[in-house]
């Protein structure tokens, strides 16, 4: 099974001049060079008991501004 992009737009503030931003699922998708079309996006209400599933490649907002690709998610390491 091939993992899936999950992308979370959201707010973040800007390390640059600390004004806040919202960055779309679009700007999110370019950042970290994945086509929107292979992403599924949780946002606003879809987010509210939103689990993801073993392999999902969590995509969010970043203060830091690196946006290298996430490992996959592994719940067996939250514990």
């Amino acid at each position: 099974m091939e993992n899936r992009y999950v992308i979370f737009p959201g707010v973040v503030r800007s390390k640059r001049d600390g004004d806040w931003h919202y960055v779309t699922a679009r700007e999110l998708s370019h950042l970290y060079g994945i086509s929107l079309h292979k992403c599924t996006v949780v946002a606003g209400r879809d987010s509210i008991g939103f689990r993801p599933r073993k392999g999902d490649i969590l995509l969010t907002v970043q203060y830091s501004g690196d946006y290298t690709l996430p490992k996959p998610y592994n719940p067996e390491e939250e514990k």
